[in-house]
């Protein structure tokens, strides 16, 4: 294979990430950032449930959530947390984006394993797989993950920054 075609090759499936497979990954992401949310206001009997906009799945906006939201139940539940002191209320709003930070944390560290792995596994079946169409898996598997955190960081930019952001909302900024 030419280094044109290996190079369009690339650019094809990094699109293909981009459009196809991030979008999913970001929905992941949005659950389990919504989902520690809805814990922590479960620790204070504040009932909340989940809701997803999938009309949103490949928005980029900003100006507010894009794939979901922890919701109240009731008004009661809303006020309760309105009510809540500040000490009390920042655990719940900061949950998402301590989430968020696990995955993180969760990618570069599997990155950094993935990374090595090749240079660590003295095995000759590995380095024969390797050689042969491996590294290209290698190399696909690192590209969804460094995109997938660059989305992450991207949203817990977000996340810190927005005025509607969770940290704001804290009173932390």
């Amino acid at each position: 294979m030419t280094p044109l075609k290996r190079y369009f090759l690339f650019v094809g499936i990094l699109t293909a990430i981009i459009i196809l497979i991030l979008p999913c990954m970001n929905f992941v992401e949005t659950y389990f950032h919504e989902r520690a949310h809805q814990q922590a206001m479960a620790k204070e009997n504040i009932s909340s449930h989940l809701e997803f906009y999938p009309q949103n799945f490949f928005s980029l906006k900003q100006g507010g959530f894009t794939m979901g939201k922890a919701v109240f139940d009731t008004p009661e539940d809303k006020q309760k947390f309105l009510d809540l002191p500040r000490e009390r209320r920042y655990p719940i709003l900061i949950a998402g984006v301590m989430s968020d930070l696990a995955f993180a944390l969760g990618i570069v560290l599997y990155l950094l394993f993935w990374t090595a792995a090749p240079f660590l596994i003295d095995a000759p079946k590995f380095k024969k797989w390797y050689d042969h169409k491996g590294k290209y898996i290698f190399l696909i598997i690192t590209a969804i993950l460094l995109v997938w955190l660059m989305s992450i960081i991207y949203s817990m930019m977000f996340n810190m920054t927005s005025p509607n952001a969770d940290i704001v909302l804290a009173g932390v900024l």
